[in-house]
């Protein structure tokens, strides 16, 4: 159990982090 909440922890991290650089992207084209 502690590994798969930590493997979901990774993937909310990851996530988050996508979405901040495609909004930076987004941001510079306008």
């Amino acid at each position: 159990m502690k590994n798969k909440s930590k493997f979901t922890i990774t993937l909310l991290a990851l996530t988050a982090l996508v979405s901040i650089i495609n909004n930076d992207k987004k941001t510079k084209r306008e």
